[in-house]
Order: structure tokens, then C-alpha cells, then sequence
């Protein structure tokens, strides 16, 4: 009997102290909800041991709100089971017709895209840049002895037959690098430079002065003015992939002659790849005859271009947000499930896939992989229990790994000390206009402790604001 005594009193020990835990938790939650500043808002909150799978707290965490780019944890996570870390996304390279003499091929070099979103890349580790692309190219063709092409280079981008911009998105993102469409083949991240100059008059026009890549100088107009109005300074870009033309819209602060170097989506990857392609190939010593041929006798693959691993692609998906990514993940997904690459069947497999695995039940709208659409809508309980499964997973290990070190990385990291707090929250933001959410993990010796997820709508303070806040629930919902 005293056997049993003990044991009693140290059962009632542990649930006054999981109690008091949890009282310290809801009053961290508590604080943060009940700010003013927050009183339009709508928010959804949830935090789960990864140990005993239990909710520690919560705040509407049932709730379905629109999580911006924490949507692309589902995506990601997805394709990295399905299609394993080491997966390749191939661009062949074929020759289809026949040599008629020692240097001379009588055809066209076809390009075959199948979806790969670091298709010469300038910003990803590890993928060739187009100059690399076209060395290689080059240096297969001089391997053959080809020295002329009397046909043509035509891109088949027919592996993705969607609408290259998801229709559900906002028309003022489609012309910006982050609204950028997903093609067969896909180019630079599909995203072009350019550079307008500044002016010493009010209300004076500013021109565009350079662009990159070059042929496409004459698909933007600037309609971009200088004005004396601080505040009202902002430019964005408008058009997309059926737009022969994009405008540049917006006002530039006057008075000086400054540049201002935008980042703008390509309206036609596989066209332009085709000129940069053959220009650099002349450039190389190849000559071109543009001349239509109809029979193949033979049909040879050039060269088969390899992106990087996907493990890597994912990471730059989650650690630069980069939508173009996860997007052709989507088709990539729906090939790999029901050999189509329709968006709309790829979507519900990613809905399908979490609910046989019991995340997703009811409340789920998946408009797109990436979260640029606002009419995606997940509660954060749903997304805390994704990660959740995510840590149990033994494939998964290392992905808490492949979310930003908020104490170093995006916008909270000032809010941090690098030193104390390195590696203690590891965090996929997400950010629309009047949408920001949080959601990844809370770490304890560089193991996930806590499954996390922060999702808030419509709030109408200052998103500098909201940021020092969220940091702020973290620090406290860490030390408990």
C-alpha cells in the first residue's frame, strides 16, 4: 500500500506539472492573440509534441485560413517521398533527321522539356548556367563532327499542357519573377532582368536602359514616372505567357538619374531559349541553313541534361521560397501518380496523399502547390500534424534541415541572436498582403521538439509589427 502511496503522489506531481506546463503555454499564446492590434485578425495557432503526438496548445487551431508559402512544406515533402532525394529531372537533346556528309546534318535539334525548374539556372547550386548549356551542346555536336545544321532548334514543351500561370493567381503577380508560369521547359528560373533609369524631372518618363537576356528588350514598356511622393514610390510589372508585351507600371522617386534593376517573368521560355540557343551555337562556329524538313531517318539523343538532385531542389524551394519550383513539382507528382500532368488531378494527389496518411481531413482547399493563391485555406493544426509526420518519418530526417534557420535567415532573423538562438526555430514563412503565417519546428539539440504552426489573416497592424511579435512567442513558447 505505501508502494502505491508513492506512486500516487508522483502521478499527481507530473500532472500538476504537465498543468502548469501547459497554463504557461496557453498564457504565451494568450498574450500574443489578445493584442489589440490583433483584434480583427483571424488566427489559427498550434503546437504538437513530436514525442507523445500531443497538442501542448492551441489557439483556433481547427480554424482554415490561407497560409501563403507555408503551403509549400505539403508539396515538398510529398515529392521528396514519392520521388526520393536523389531524383533527376531530364532534358534531352535529339537530333532527328540525317547527316548527308562528314560535317553537315540535314534535321533539327529538338529539345525536350520535361518540367525542370533549374533549367539554367543562375541561382541554384549545382545546375548549369545557359552559357554552360550551350557549351555542352556545342562540345556534342563538335564530338559528331557537325559543323552545319540545315533545319531548325525547336523546344517541346508539350510535357506540361496547363495554362502556364495557374489561373487561381492574382493578375498583378503574373508578371513578376515570383508569379512566373511553369512550362515544358522552363528557363532561368523564367525570370528576366531589367534596368530603368531615373530622371532629374518630376512626372519624367524612365526608360528602360537594359535588359537580360537581350532578345527580350522589346517585350517590356516602361510606363514607370518619377514622382517627388516618398511613400508613393512602386513598380510592378504587368502581362504573362499570352502577353506579347509586358508593362512595367509604377512611380521611381525623383530627382536623380539612379538605376532601378527589376526582376520580371519570362512570357515564352521555350521561344527564347530557342534564339539564345542558336545565337550562341553561331557564335560557337556552328552554322545554321533554316530550312523545314519532313522525314527522320535518324533519330539520336545529342545530349541528356541532368538538373540537381531534388533534396537540393526542394531546399532552395523552401529556404528562397522560390514558387516556380514547387509548381513544377505539382506536374511532376501528377505524372509520377496518374501519367498526367494535369495540375488540377496533380493538386487533389497531394490532398489525397496527406489524407491516407491522416493529416488532412476536412477544411483543405489546395488551389496550387506553391501558396501564391489566396484561395488556399489549411488550419495550422493540419499543418503542424504534416510536420509532425514528417519527424516520424525515418526518410525525412534531415528536413527540418532543408526549412530556413530563422535566427539567420528571412525576415525574423533580426529578432534573434545567432549565437543563443542558432538553430532553434526552423521556420517556412509565408507572405501575402495582409498574410503571414510560420510553420515548421521548434528544435532542442538540433532535434525537432515541437511541431509548430502560426497562421494569421487580415490583421491590420504593421507586418514589421506582427514579425517582432511572432519572434517574441517563439522566444517564450522555447524557454517553457
Amino acid at each position: 500500500m505505501r508502494n502505491w502511496h508513492y506512486i500516487l503522489i508522483i502521478i499527481l506531481n507530473l500532472n500538476l506539472c504537465f498543468s502548469q506546463s501547459n497554463s504557461k503555454y496557453q498564457k504565451a499564446i494568450s498574450t500574443f492573440v489578445n493584442d489589440p492590434e490583433l483584434a480583427n485578425a483571424s488566427i489559427s495557432i498550434s503546437m504538437i509534441n513530436t514525442k507523445n503526438k500531443e497538442l501542448v496548445v492551441g489557439y483556433q487551431e481547427n480554424k482554415s485560413l490561407c497560409p501563403a508559402s507555408s503551403l509549400k512544406i505539403l508539396t515538398c515533402a510529398a515529392a521528396l517521398e514519392v520521388l526520393g532525394p536523389n531524383f533527376k529531372i531530364s532534358t534531352p537533346f535529339v537530333l532527328e533527321g540525317k547527316k548527308i556528309n562528314d560535317t553537315s546534318f540535314f534535321g533539327d535539334l529538338n529539345i525536350i522539356g520535361k518540367g525542370d525548374p533549374t533549367f539554367a539556372s543562375q541561382q541554384m547550386d549545382g545546375a548549369l548556367n545557359i552559357e554552360q548549356i550551350i557549351d555542352s551542346v556545342y562540345y556534342f555536336l563538335k564530338l559528331r563532327n557537325i559543323k552545319l545544321i540545315s533545319g531548325q532548334i525547336h523546344v517541346n514543351s508539350d510535357y506540361i499542357k496547363d495554362i502556364p500561370e495557374n489561373p487561381e493567381w492574382l493578375w498583378y503577380d503574373l508578371g513578376n519573377y515570383y508569379g512566373a508560369g511553369c512550362f515544358g521547359l522552363n528557363l532561368m528560373e523564367n525570370t528576366a532582368w531589367i534596368t530603368l533609369l531615373g530622371s532629374y524631372q518630376n512626372g519624367a518618363l524612365c526608360n528602360i536602359i537594359k535588359v537580360y537576356p537581350p532578345c527580350l528588350e522589346s517585350t517590356f514598356c516602361s510606363e514607370v514616372t518619377t514622382s517627388l511622393n516618398d511613400d508613393g514610390e512602386e513598380v510592378f510589372i504587368l502581362g504573362s505567357s499570352k502577353d506579347p508585351n509586358h508593362n512595367v507600371i509604377g512611380s521611381i522617386l525623383c530627382c536623380g538619374n539612379d538605376t532601378l534593376n527589376l526582376k520580371t517573368s519570362i512570357s515564352n521560355p521555350p521561344a527564347t531559349f530557342e534564339i539564345l540557343l542558336m545565337e550562341g551555337l553561331e557564335k560557337r562556329g556552328i552554322q545554321f541553313q533554316l530550312v523545314k524538313h519532313l522525314d527522320a531517318d535518324h533519330i539520336e539523343v545529342l545530349w541528356e541534361h541532368k538538373s540537381p538532385e531534388l533534396i537540393y531542389i526542394i531546399e532552395r524551394a523552401l529556404k528562397r521560397s522560390v514558387n516556380l519550383y514547387v509548381e513544377s513539382l505539382v506536374h511532376i507528382l501528377g505524372d509520377r501518380w496518374y501519367g498526367t500532368t494535369n495540375r488540377k488531378q496533380a493538386l487533389l494527389g497531394i490532398v489525397n496523399y496527406w489524407k491516407n496518411k491522416g493529416i488532412i481531413d476536412r477544411g483543405i482547399v489546395l488551389k496550387d502547390g506553391s501558396g501564391l493563391s489566396p484561395k488556399n485555406a489549411i488550419s495550422s493544426y493540419q499543418l503542424a500534424s504534416t510536420l509532425l509526420n514528417i519527424s516520424e518519418n525515418k526518410q525525412f530526417q534531415d528536413f527540418c534541415k532543408l526549412l530556413p534557420d530563422a535566427s539567420t535567415e528571412g525576415a525574423l532573423s533580426k529578432y534573434f541572436d545567432p549565437k543563443n538562438d542558432n538553430n532553434k526555430f526552423r521556420l517556412k514563412s509565408g507572405s501575402m498582403e495582409y498574410i503571414r503565417s510560420w510553420s515548421g519546428y521548434i528544435m532542442d539539440h538540433n532535434v525537432p521538439q515541437y511541431a509548430f504552426s502560426a497562421i494569421i489573416n487580415h490583421y491590420s497592424c504593421s507586418s514589421e509589427y506582427l514579425r517582432k511579435k511572432m519572434a517574441s512567442l517563439l522566444k517564450d513558447l522555447s524557454k517553457i
